[in-house]
């Protein structure tokens, strides 16, 4: 998913290339299979931290750190719990480990640099709660419920990107962005979803619960309808945000990913 038409490309490409700079590593590229920059995330940390009147300059030095730690901890998500005997098996999870470490290693260095002891202190808070509530959909999966696998899944998945908002936003637009965040990510979730599904790919575990009831055809259907509901919030929410540069760029995202949902026919 890009901006589309964006006048900021080139500083989200600026970006991307600086994480895959410090991601780069020859011996856990040739043994891990690393995680993509989830592109929506750093795309809407972007403008929320524009629309804060965050300098370009400063955005980039906040979102560097905060993506590499991002896929340090999908890394650690990769790493399977099942009890393996075979030698290669075994390897291939420590070194997934060991990716997540080194990714995280760099976050830490990068964070260091950065003279914000508050907004340090608040992504500290956040790679905590990320990882408790993990551990907590790990052991207790077969006890949730569908709404509160979501909600766990939700703090999993915008934990770090909240973090920015104590410390960027008055009360007043908390609220707003926090949705909007929220949101986004959640159509991201709902929608890489439903492109494995729909090609046959196997459906992370953690939705398992909320599509077990469903054949792959309703599972398709219900994950779109959620997505493009979704979307219809996401446009009402963008439209009360006062600067026009940052709705326009947000809108196009929202019009990128309805033409993505859409182009999936099923029946």
């Amino acid at each position: 998913m890009n901006f589309f038409k964006s006048q900021f490309h080139g500083e989200i490409s600026d970006i991307i290339n600086e994480i895959k700079k410090q991601a780069e590593n020859e011996f856990v590229q040739q043994y891990v299979d690393i995680p993509p920059v989830p592109l929506v995330r750093l795309q809407v940390l972007f403008l929320f931290l524009l629309d804060s009147n965050v300098t370009v300059e400063n955005i980039k030095k906040y979102a560097v750190p905060t993506l590499l730690i991002q896929i340090g901890l999908d890394c650690h998500e990769k790493v399977s719990l099942t009890t393996y005997r075979d030698l290669n098996q075994i390897r291939s999870r420590q070194l997934a480990v060991l990716a997540g470490d080194f990714y995280s290693s760099k976050y830490y260095y990068l964070l260091s640099q950065i003279e914000d002891i508050e907004l340090v202190r608040s992504l500290a808070d956040s790679i905590l709660k990320i990882n408790e509530v993990k551990t907590e959909v790990y052991t207790s999966l077969s006890k949730l419920s569908a709404d509160q696998l979501l909600a766990l899944l939700n703090t999993i998945d915008s934990g770090l990107y909240l973090s920015f908002l104590s410390r960027y936003v008055q009360d007043g637009g908390r609220n707003l962005w926090r949705n909007i965040i929220i949101n986004f990510i959640r159509v991201e979730r709902l929608t890489d979803e439903l492109l494995s599904f729909r090609w046959g790919q196997i459906v992370k575990i953690q939705l398992s619960k909320l599509l077990e009831d469903r054949t792959i055809q309703e599972s398709c259907a219900w994950l779109q309808g959620q997505a493009l509901e979704l979307l219809d919030e996401i446009a009402t929410q963008v439209n009360q945000l006062e600067q026009p540069r940052v709705q326009g760029e947000l809108q196009n995202m929202v019009d990128a990913f309805r033409q993505q949902l859409k182009s999936q026919v099923f029946g």
